[in-house]
């Protein structure tokens, strides 16, 4: 318990991180090296920008429980991806396609349609592995149809 009294509630178990890196694991074995290449260098590539913006969109609960964490020292820091779990990951993408990609990574088109085409992959597996259920799959999908 907090000196507050308030009790902060635990970090996601499995966080984004670990279920990104289960993601990869997964496709891993059914791809060529330069295909797993592409799909490491995007989701390095998401997740920086998660954990670089989607803080902006936590609510005022979700807000004490990363602060609280993206604040400790040392071992305890914890950055966004390594405090929430899967099932924020719809909600940034569009974020990540629309903004980060474009004007910070200043991806060009063929990189832009590969992210495009890793966030769908990634929306279709989250649906199969129960992390998300069909309307946030349909949003990552849309979302990731987006010119």
């Amino acid at each position: 318990m907090a000196k507050s009294g308030i009790k902060f509630p635990s970090l996601a178990s499995p966080n984004i991180e670990r279920v990104l890196r289960d993601f990869l694991e997964d496709r891993a074995g059914r791809q060529a090296p330069a295909t797993r290449r592409k799909y490491l260098s995007v989701i390095q590539v998401f997740t920086i920008s998660m954990n670089n913006y989607a803080y902006q969109s936590l609510n005022q609960a979700e807000t004490a429980i990363f602060n609280r964490s993206y604040d400790a020292q040392g071992s305890d820091h914890r950055e966004f991806c390594q405090i929430f779990g899967p099932e924020k990951i719809p909600e940034n993408v569009g974020e990540f396609l629309g903004y980060f990609m474009p004007r910070k990574v200043f991806a060009g088109k063929g990189l832009r349609q590969e992210a495009r085409v890793v966030i769908r992959q990634l929306a279709m597996w989250l649906h199969e592995q129960d992390y998300i259920d069909g309307e946030p799959k349909a949003e990552m999908i849309a979302r990731s149809k987006e010119r």
